[in-house]
């Protein structure tokens, strides 16, 4: 008799209408931007994925049948880890790539950072920033996005320009 029992009506039920539904609407949508400028390096037909500026991009099949090592694109998309970035659409540029002279950028999440020697890491990519510090101090963020030039195919990256995304 010290212990009260549980009756149904005790216990409050949950009615759909109590729970507040997902809606198309209510999610914030990704939005496509530029995330990668540079030669690509090899080709993975077979896990849908190639390389350029040290980073690992995920595309269609479609996608990259329509490339080869060499061509020189722009990759818009999004970062999905460190290395990693998701390709929505790819644009070829018509313009042949000359290493230490072509444009290039990256954006992605860096794992190693020198501050010392002014190098950062973004996947397999290693970048000296030094010549964008003329500008104050390496901003601070989760995504960086560099531009510069890259001297050597596969080699270091010279960066003029950072950015926190």
């Amino acid at each position: 008799a010290d212990n009260a029992g549980i009756n149904g009506g005790d216990i409050a039920g949950i009615n759909g209408g109590d729970i507040a539904g997902i809606n198309g609407g209510d999610i914030e949508r990704r939005v496509t931007q530029s995330v990668l400028s540079g030669p690509v390096e090899a080709i993975d037909l077979t896990n849908n994925v190639f390389t350029a500026m040290g980073q690992t991009v995920m595309a269609s099949s479609s996608m990259l049948n329509s490339l080869s090592v060499g061509d020189m694109v722009t990759v818009d998309g999004s970062v999905v880890g460190p290395g990693w970035l998701y390709a929505d659409a790819i644009s070829l540029s018509h313009e042949t790539y000359v290493p230490g002279a072509t444009p290039v950028f990256v954006t992605g999440i860096m794992t190693e950072l020198n501050e010392g020697l002014g190098r950062a890491r973004i996947g397999d990519l290693e970048v000296d920033y030094t010549p964008s510090l003329s500008n104050g101090s390496l901003p601070r963020g989760n995504v960086y996005r560099f531009a510069g030039t890259q001297p050597r195919g596969k080699g270091l990256m010279v960066s003029d320009s950072i950015a926190a995304e």
